[in-house]
């Protein structure tokens, strides 16, 4: 149970009344009202233009649910916390449980460290600087909530050895390449997320324009904080701080102080409407809030155009060029799949067919029906997945080896390895992203028809059954259920 870093968190407590898919849409409805309302609180303090207001409480409220997604209730309650402390004196009762009840669903691994770039922020947007007693205040009562909450994390850190001590960052170099790369490629386009992506790009660069243009002190010196908590990340983000992380801090090497970039969001939601309150041309007001309006709806469209396009090209392309679109894809090679997907003798039919059926519903995803039947056969046995995301065997109730934790031993991890080391000796990439970060234990693979997985490995670590998207052949593993529940996608093996 200590594993699981949200356990204590009061929210959780929703989930005693609702049923899984209720919880799950109530908690995603609930974090994106939180972030509307908490932005339009702080908006309103800077602008009294409702209309404003509510265009930046929109923008916010994408961003960080399509961009990074809340981990927590944090973010979501962000901007309310730059409000109370930039606007407030002295903090009521009323607001001392509210910033307890918030930071008890916080994380400490995704959010405290925020806090970096929340107290700066906060500070500076304050009238009066000489009223610093809220400050330590608020620190105080966060830290403690916050801190009960991670609870769990801090038995693992004190009783065990994570998986992330064996966290390797690159160098500085490396990543201030890597940074260049990707903002000399700002306005590529490699698939079908950046082209959604492109109208807040725009919005991005338009605004910069402005905010020189516009010359405003207050905007330039939040542009000032932003690019130095930008430079920040990049810092934490390599190996650069490394020789600080000796004991008896040593396992703090293992967090990602590079977090510290959720914060951007806010920052550039404020800039927008410091933009607002001092552009004095309308004409140019008005083109920034429908670029914003444009972009929000652009970024919250994107998962849904994917699922129709997908489901579009798997009713109508004939088999072979489907199936060429889903390895194209895996290869960020956008541009052939739109060769393939614009030619008409492609396709199978001559009446095109619109059914519509996403992968992606709730019911679908876990394909509840499907591992009813599984979970038959399994009974209380462990499993591995191949091909199929493990914690849908989890959310089914059966017992998995495998999946995605923020924390786990490095005992564990390094037994997991010897399932996949032939798999990642072939592929340089799999193997840093499993050896230098690994949250994601997954059975990794290169080609579904010459798998290098080593069965007997699993077998040792009493795993009993291997879940797989499609079919294999291998002289370890004896079928115990293919195409199960008619489902072509789903097929199940005993490991001798």
């Amino acid at each position: 149970w200590y594993f699981l870093d949200k356990i204590f968190y009061p929210a959780n407590v929703s989930q005693l009344i609702l049923s899984d898919k209720s919880f799950h849409f109530f908690e995603e409805i609930l974090k994106k009202i939180i972030s509307y309302y908490s932005f339009y609180l702080l908006a309103k303090s800077f602008s009294k233009d409702t209309f404003i207001s509510c265009i930046g409480a929109i923008f916010y409220t994408t961003l960080i649910n399509i961009l990074p997604y809340p981990h927590s209730y944090f973010l979501p309650f962000l901007p309310y916390l730059v409000y109370v402390l930039s606007k407030k004196s002295v903090l009521s009762l009323k607001e001392n449980l509210v910033i307890f009840l918030i930071s008890l669903n916080s994380s400490i691994i995704f959010d405290y460290i925020l806090l970096i770039a929340l107290l700066p922020l906060a500070y500076y947007l304050k009238k009066n600087k000489n009223s610093l007693k809220i400050f330590f205040q608020f620190v105080a009562i966060f830290s403690l909530g916050c801190f009960i909450a991670a609870i769990p994390i801090f038995i693992t850190v004190l009783n065990l050895d994570l998986h992330r001590d064996g966290w390797a960052r690159p160098d500085l170099f490396e990543t201030i390449n890597l940074e260049l790369i990707q903002i000399l490629g700002y306005f590529q386009i490699n698939n079908v997320n950046d082209i959604f992506k492109f109208p807040y790009k725009i919005l991005v660069l338009i605004i910069i324009f402005t905010s020189i243009f516009i010359k405003e002190r207050k905007i330039f010196e939040i542009f000032i904080f932003l690019i130095f908590f930008y430079l920040l990340k990049i810092i934490f983000q390599s190996d650069f701080l490394n020789f600080l992380f000796i004991e008896p801090i040593s396992f703090l090497k293992g967090f990602n102080f590079s977090r510290i970039s959720l914060i951007f969001p806010v920052f550039f939601s404020i800039i927008i409407i410091l933009n607002f309150k001092f552009l004095k041309s309308i004409k140019l007001k008005s083109l920034i809030a429908s670029i914003i309006i444009f972009s929000s709806l652009s970024l919250q469209s994107n998962f849904l155009f994917s699922e129709i396009s997908k489901s579009f090209l798997s009713n109508n392309l004939n088999e072979s060029y489907w199936s060429q679109i889903r390895k194209l894809k895996s290869e960020n090679k956008f541009y052939e799949i739109i060769k393939i997907a614009s030619n008409k003798k492609n396709y199978k039919y001559k009446e095109i067919n619109f059914k519509f059926e996403s992968q992606f519903t709730f019911d679908n995803y876990y394909k509840f029906n499907d591992y009813k039947v599984l979970k038959g056969l399994i009974k209380d046995e462990v499993v591995i997945s191949i091909g199929i995301n493990p914690m849908i065997a989890a959310m089914n109730e059966i017992k998995i080896a495998d999946g995605y934790y923020p924390i786990h031993s490095l005992e564990y991890k390094n037994k997991f390895y010897k399932i996949i080391k032939n798999e990642l000796e072939t592929n340089e990439f799999i193997s840093k992203y499993f050896n230098d970060w690994g949250n994601r234990m997954y059975v990794f693979y290169n080609d579904e028809n010459n798998l290098k997985i080593n069965f007997n490995a699993a077998k040792n670590m009493n795993i009993g059954y291997v879940i797989s998207a499609f079919k294999i052949y291998d002289d370890d593993l004896e079928e115990a259920c293919l195409d199960c529940n008619e489902n072509k996608e789903l097929n199940l093996y005993k490991i001798k």
